[in-house]
């Protein structure tokens, strides 16, 4: 019965541990403005390292400077998104350069437009490979697949509890 109680009990702090994590990453960032971003190149290494999760928070022009790091889009309707530090910024065409710090050469000149937000200067390692994992379809259901089982066998666990009390009560 103790062993029963000692498996529920783990399973159940996995779960709370889970959600917990789900929301310190997600949740409470997202309230406060800011959106998650994986970084999958080198470019901004040591700063940010490959598989970083950084959050992004949208800023008016006139709040870049130069040395700020900011994340954009490469193109309209692209997929890609680019986080790099200001080099310079344009005030009257609006138009801002970057550079990659472990770059060589700068980005060409980007419109204000394509800015998605200056990044923070916080960064979980490897937390962005992670969640690259999980956004594939696979990794989504592995996820629900593993809460599913987990709720299971707790939920079994507890019937068995259960049952094992109304046995020892006939007695």
């Amino acid at each position: 019965m103790r062993a029963i109680k000692g498996v529920q009990m783990a399973i159940n702090g996995i779960l709370t541990v889970i959600i917990l994590i789900l929301l310190l990453v997600f949740f409470i960032p997202q309230c406060m403005g800011y959106q998650p971003y994986n970084i999958q190149t080198g470019s901004m290494t040591p700063k940010y390292p490959i598989g970083s999760m950084i959050y992004v928070k949208s800023v008016p022009f006139e709040q870049i400077q130069k040395g700020d790091v900011i994340t954009y889009r490469t193109a309209q309707d692209s997929g890609w998104v680019v986080t790099h530090r200001v080099t310079k910024v344009d005030s009257q065409a609006q138009t801002i350069v970057t550079k990659g710090d472990a770059n060589n050469t700068e980005d060409g000149a980007i419109s204000y437009s394509s800015v998605i937000g200056k990044a923070s200067n916080f960064a979980v390692p490897f937390l962005g490979r992670l969640t690259t994992e999980y956004q594939d379809k696979n990794g989504k259901m592995i996820t629900v697949v593993c809460i599913v089982v987990l709720l299971g066998i707790s939920f079994l666990l507890d019937l068995v509890k259960k049952q094992t009390d109304i046995d020892t009560e006939e007695e």
